[in-house]
């Protein structure tokens, strides 16, 4: 027979333990706010244009730039002070939060002064701004402009 109280007790402690792992997650937000992440450079595929993957056949396949953090972090909206939704809205994309992301999209806008993947595979930190994809050609839910970008050393536990 189960012991109501301590069974109770034990559903509260991985509840408890649960919340705290959450909420240890790195927060951040939106442009204008510069963030720094670090983790391996990979790339992964999605099916493109004409019809992102309803006929794969014809569909073009493209390999899209991501930093695969080496921890999750939430991206969270903080809407300006005085600012009431509909003006909000009428700013564009960063509306939507995203929790536990482990991998956003790398936007590199200095890509005709550098070459970032150059940086495949390695540990790298980026520093930069993020954004939410704002359209189909987007693959990720987050994406990072990249100002910065280093090789660095994976840190051990």
């Amino acid at each position: 027979m189960i012991n109501m109280p301590r069974t109770a007790l034990l559903c509260g402690l991985v509840a408890l333990a649960g919340s705290f792992q959450a909420s240890a997650q790195q927060r951040l937000s939106y442009e204008p706010a510069k963030v720094q992440l670090s983790g391996t450079m990979v790339t992964e595929p999605f099916y493109g244009p004409p019809n992102f993957g309803e006929d794969p056949a014809k569909d073009k396949k493209v390999q899209v730039l991501e930093l695969k953090l080496d921890a999750p972090v939430d991206v969270i909206v903080i809407p300006p002070t005085g600012i009431g939704n509909d003006t909000l809205k009428s700013r564009g994309n960063d509306l939507e939060s995203f929790y536990g992301v482990t991998r956003v999209g790398l936007v590199d806008l200095q890509f005709k002064t550098r070459n970032i993947e150059e940086f495949l595979g390695q540990h790298v930190t980026v520093t930069g701004t993020l954004h939410e994809k704002d359209n189909g050609l987007q693959y990720v839910n987050v994406l990072l402009i990249v100002d910065k970008i280093s090789a660095s050393v994976k840190a051990s536990l």
